[in-house]
């Protein structure tokens, strides 16, 4: 290795640790940061078609499962989520995004009343 160097930063959920060297090229080396805390909650679409945003929580990673009781589909996606678009959770599904915020995420079913569970590292 050569030009070590650390260089934290809060914006983002890598810590550039080192440089290796491989055929006179560059590369970086990265090392994971652990989470500071986590945050959890459910959201419910109360009637379908009728997009709902998560709450707004400073976050690095999210994820989202549909809960095992729908019948339906959780679309999940940004403030234009829907059938048409968006990311489709049958029950018991999961999606794992890596966001600055939750409320970046919104969610839509087709059947009324189906909801998701999520789990947010910051």
């Amino acid at each position: 290795m050569d030009n070590i160097y650390v260089k934290p930063s809060v914006d983002v959920k890598r810590v550039s640790v080192a440089t290796d060297v491989i055929d006179d090229v560059h590369y970086p080396v990265y090392r994971e940061r652990s989470l500071a805390s986590l945050i959890s909650a459910s959201a419910t679409v109360a009637a379908a078609g009728t997009r709902v945003q998560l709450p707004a929580n400073s976050i690095r990673t999210i994820t989202i499962k549909a809960k095992s009781t729908n019948i339906g589909i959780i679309y999940v996606g940004s403030s234009d989520a829907s059938a048409s678009n968006g990311f489709p959770l049958a029950a018991g599904d999961t999606i794992s995004l890596d966001l600055a915020n939750s409320d970046l995420v919104w969610i839509d079913s087709n059947v009324s009343g189906e909801s998701c569970n999520w789990i947010a590292g910051t």
